[in-house]
């Protein structure tokens, strides 16, 4: 069913997205404009890649946690996987990971909160541009964790903070020992419900300023209709579909405007 889903949807996206000089939004234009020029490419994404590309050849076996799912008692279920499997179908891709730090190093935010870790490349991507601040990042398996952790060593990133534990039993902690969310990128648990639930659960420390940032808004029906729901939100402004991911603003100097946009010439 879902890839019967993710078909339709990817040529609604491929029929209705537009080209950044297309939009007649300054907001939008100069901030995507500026995200996808060559001058602001950074010498650690190749370093991210490579590590990427090391990953993918580790056949290692670590214990996943799956809080998405219908299991245990806390409605995990645990399995195996192969750290070279997680890097190749898990990790955030290339071309999100690249978007995710330009917004970083456009809007400088001082306080992210990344829900979902996993082996730490998007984590990478969001704390590579982040010169000043802490990276928050939430990640359900202490396994996954050490390794996300090792990851971090590797390419001397030291402003982040690794948290681990099911999202619906440590965020409400993290969100008390924080002013405000600057930016938030939500990865994991990919359900209508729970993502709807995250969003409530930060959108109080939401300031004009703030980005957030949703993965995989059309993995299935449900995540499709969290994003609507999203996007009607009074809070929300401006939204952009990336069809991987969406970002929402909270700009009340912008009218209320949703934009589909293509990303195929940046990489």
């Amino acid at each position: 069913m879902h890839i019967f889903f993710k078909i339709k949807t990817f040529f609604y996206y491929l029929f209705h997205s537009q080209t950044i000089f297309l939009i007649h939004s300054p907001f939008v234009f100069f901030m995507m404009k500026t995200i996808f020029s060559k001058k602001n490419r950074l010498p650690q994404w190749k370093e991210i890649e490579n590590l990427r590309q090391q990953l993918k050849h580790q056949q290692e076996t670590i214990e996943m946690v799956d809080y998405g799912a219908k299991g245990n008692e806390d409605g995990s279920i645990k399995y195996a996987h192969a750290i070279s499997k997680l890097a190749r179908q898990s990790a955030i891709s290339k071309k999100q990971g690249q978007i995710i730090s330009g917004m970083v190093n456009y809007f400088q935010p001082k306080t992210i909160l990344e829900l979902g870790t996993s082996l730490g490349i998007g984590t990478a991507y969001l704390a590579c541009q982040q010169k000043e601040g802490t990276v928050i990042t939430i990640e359900g398996s202490s396994e996954i964790a050490q390794h996300a952790q090792k990851n971090f060593n590797t390419l001397s990133l030291h402003n982040i903070r690794q948290i681990v534990g099911s999202f619906d039993k440590v965020l409400d902690d993290v969100l008390l020992s924080v002013h405000q969310l600057d930016m938030v990128y939500i990865d994991g648990n990919h359900t209508q419900e729970a993502t709807l639930r995250y969003f409530e659960k930060c959108l109080p420390l939401a300031h004009n300023n703030s980005v957030f940032i949703f993965d995989d808004i059309h993995w299935s029906p449900g995540m499709t209709q969290a994003w609507e729901t999203i996007k009607k939100n009074p809070r929300i402004t401006v939204s952009m579909d990336f069809y991987r991911m969406g970002c929402v603003f909270f700009r009340k100097e912008s009218s209320k405007e949703d934009f589909i946009l293509k990303t195929l010439f940046f990489h």
